[in-house]
């Protein structure tokens, strides 16, 4: 499916084709299997060429992606919280791991570096190694020591879907 094609199928006829209906219709693939099911596996399919032995999954807007993703590959998954919980098990990063286990980083929008670092710091901090970020959409500038790999150009929606 093309860029043009999944803004089209996801934001209503009518909405203009920007970064911020995208934002504000993301949570339209929940109730869109099919679509989410193509944009999951085309998220996938971005990674082929990276070594990795889990995918991470940021909480909320990653998590239905990670999850489709780690089925279609057989690859476990973990979940990245916004922040340390005070209940349950108080952790910022769920799910099983070893140190020094290579991850890909899901997640919905990398709009800027500094959000892309404040991600990837606690996975360093738990020693994890990271292979790459794959997301929706994200912008031109983000600039890492890793792979970055989106579906849209965030940069871009604007001009070029209209």
């Amino acid at each position: 499916m093309s860029s043009r094609t999944l803004l089209k199928e996801l934001i209503p006829a009518g909405q203009a084709l920007s970064l911020s209906s995208l934002m504000a219709y993301k949570y339209e693939l929940c109730s869109r299997p099919k679509l989410l099911e193509s944009v999951s596996r085309q998220m996938l399919s971005k990674l082929e060429s990276l070594e990795y032995d889990r995918l991470v999954g940021c909480e909320l807007g990653a998590v239905s992606f990670v999850t489709l993703m780690s089925l279609y590959a057989g690859m476990p998954y973990l979940l990245l919280r916004k922040t340390v919980k005070k209940y349950g098990t108080q952790k910022q990063l769920e799910g099983r791991f070893s140190d020094g286990d290579r991850v890909v980083l899901v997640d919905d929008f990398i709009l800027n570096s500094s959000a892309l670092d404040r991600l990837v710091m606690p996975l360093k901090e738990a020693g994890l190694l990271i292979s790459g970020v794959v997301c929706l959409a994200s912008r031109q500038n983000v600039t890492a020591s890793f792979p970055v790999y989106s579906l849209l150009d965030a940069d871009n929606v604007d001009d070029t879907f209209l």
